[in-house]
């Protein structure tokens, strides 16, 4: 009897750990891993399809309590969203449901415009050695079935981001649905990220150090007198 009660008492403590393990990734807001549910073809060459990579639950017990508790999102974050419009847009594709992932360009305040290529974020041409092609953000439109999607922000226009609302564009600008095709995301839309400051940094898994800024160019390496001059005339 005392044999079998201790096989108990063993199970039970395993089982307590495992949802210990669960709980501190989903509930508490540590680190966790995920690498499926999601297309991250958008986010090359900072995200590798098949590579895992580490995402911060946003909505944590912290954050269904009161969402001022959630994490701030900074400039550079990486996130995962879904909403009504990526859910509508992979209906129409005949794609299942996933969520999206994007890098976060412009918070609530913030003002945005795209000029010959270049992102300009409160006025000032925005250095980003992460994306896949330099200076390679055009505003776009699709047509599928007969339809044309896209389009939120014109060239040449400036956008002032509302209150509760991101400005999220993928690192692959030549091929990716962000909020030039989707509109603004919600903070409420937001699942999980990624903060710059781990991409830069980076992390040891085991004897591995992951460092995802490895694959980006040299800081302010594109922002050339060329490209700035092909900016300032797209606009005039």
């Amino acid at each position: 009897m005392k044999k079998f009660l201790g096989i108990a008492l063993i199970i039970i403590f395993l089982v307590i750990l495992v949802v210990l393990y669960w709980a501190s990734g989903r509930i508490l807001g540590l680190r966790y891993y995920m690498a499926s549910g999601m297309s991250i073809d958008t986010m090359v060459p900072t995200l590798q399809k098949d590579i895992q990579f580490r995402l911060y639950p946003y909505k944590t017990i912290f954050y269904k309590l009161n969402p001022a508790n959630a994490y701030r999102l900074q400039h550079g974050d990486i996130i995962s969203f879904s909403n009504e419009a990526t859910q509508q847009l992979l209906a129409i594709q005949g794609l299942s449901p996933t969520n999206f992932v994007a890098r976060v360009i412009a918070l609530p305040g913030d003002t945005i415009e795209f000029k010959g290529g270049v992102v300009f974020l409160n006025g000032k041409p925005l250095d980003e050695p992460y994306t896949l092609t330099p200076n390679s953000t055009y505003a776009y439109k699709v047509l599928f079935k007969g339809k044309t999607y896209g389009d939120f922000l014109p060239e040449c226009k400036v956008l002032k981001i509302p209150s509760n609302k991101l400005f999220a564009l993928v690192d692959n600008r030549k091929n990716g649905n962000d909020t030039r095709f989707l509109g603004l995301v919600d903070f409420n839309d937001v699942d999980s990220y990624l903060p710059l400051s781990i991409q830069r940094e980076g992390y040891t898994e085991g004897s591995n150090f992951i460092k995802y800024s490895n694959s980006w160019r040299q800081p302010n390496a594109t922002l050339t007198q060329e490209a700035l001059k092909k900016a300032s005339d797209a606009c005039r």
